[in-house]
C-alpha cells in the first residue's frame, strides 16, 4: 500500500511539502529501489506520495538518474492551506480497481495511491535466463557465469526494470544477441549488455515495452558499488 503524504498539523491549517522529481527525458524511467515509482516521459511525481523523505535520500536509483541528467529534482517548501481543503483520511480498499485509496470522513475519496511493488528474486543464474513478467515489472538476479540466451514472455504496454548483481568473483558478462531484433536500444547500440564487472557491482536495465510494435525500448544505468 502506497504511505500516505506526509502533513504537520497546527493552528487549524494543513502543512505540506513535496520532493518532485521531474522526467527530462522521453521515455518513463523507474526507480526500482523506491517502490519502482514510474515517472511518465516529461512528467514529475511527488515522491513523499509514495515513500519516506529517507528512502529518498538512500535511493541509488534516483541518484544515477540525477547524475545522468535524467531528473531534476525540485523541493517544494512546506505551504498551507485550509483545513476545510484538506481532510484527516483513512485508507480505503476499492474492490473494483484493487487499489488502495483515501477516504475523507464525509465520505468522498482522494485519487488511488500507488499499489506497492515487489521485486521477483531469480536468484543464482548463467547460461539461458527465463523471465516471466508475471513474476514481477521488476525483478533481480545474480550473476553466476556468462549469461549467452534469453525467454521473454507475458511482457505487456510498461515499464520493467532488471535488476543484475555480479557474484563475488565478478567478471560475468550479458549475451544479447539472441534479441536483436525486439530490443531498440539507447543509441542504437544492440548486442552484448554492458553490465559492471566488478565484484558484487550492480546494474540496473529499464525496459518499456510497447505491445503495438512488440518491442522493448532499453537503457542502461551500470556501476553502482
Amino acid at each position: 500500500m502506497g504511505r500516505r503524504q506526509k502533513t504537520q498539523r497546527s493552528l487549524g491549517r494543513t502543512y505540506i511539502e513535496k520532493k518532485i522529481a521531474k522526467n527530462l527525458t522521453n521515455r518513463p524511467i523507474t526507480l526500482g529501489d523506491l517502490q519502482s515509482i514510474v515517472i511518465p516521459a516529461r512528467s514529475q511525481q511527488d515522491l513523499l506520495q509514495w515513500v519516506d523523505e529517507k528512502d529518498i535520500s538512500q535511493s541509488h536509483d534516483l541518484k544515477a538518474a540525477i547524475r545522468a541528467g535524467w531528473v531534476r529534482m525540485i523541493v517544494e517548501p512546506a505551504a498551507t492551506r485550509e483545513d476545510t481543503e484538506k481532510k484527516l483520511v483513512k485508507p480505503t480498499i476499492n474492490q473494483a480497481e484493487g487499489l488502495t485509496t483515501e477516504s475523507d470522513g464525509g465520505g468522498g475519496e482522494h485519487a488511488p495511491t500507488q499499489p506497492e511493488e515487489t521485486e521477483y528474486d531469480l536468484e543464482d543464474q548463467s547460461g539461458t535466463v527465463t523471465i516471466d513478467w508475471d513474476n514481477g515489472k521488476a525483478q533481480h538476479m545474480t550473476l553466476t557465469g556468462d549469461v549467452t540466451a534469453w525467454s521473454f514472455s507475458n511482457a505487456k504496454n510498461g515499464t520493467y526494470v532488471l535488476r543484475f548483481t555480479q557474484d563475488a568473483g565478478g567478471g560475468n558478462t550479458v549475451d544479447m544477441t539472441g534479441e536483436s531484433s525486439n530490443w531498440l536500444w539507447e543509441g542504437g547500440v544492440s548486442g552484448r549488455i554492458q553490465v559492471s564487472q566488478a565484484s558484487n557491482a550492480v546494474s540496473l536495465y529499464i525496459l518499456y515495452y510497447s505491445e503495438a510494435t512488440e518491442k522493448y525500448h532499453v537503457s542502461a544505468l551500470i556501476g553502482f558499488a
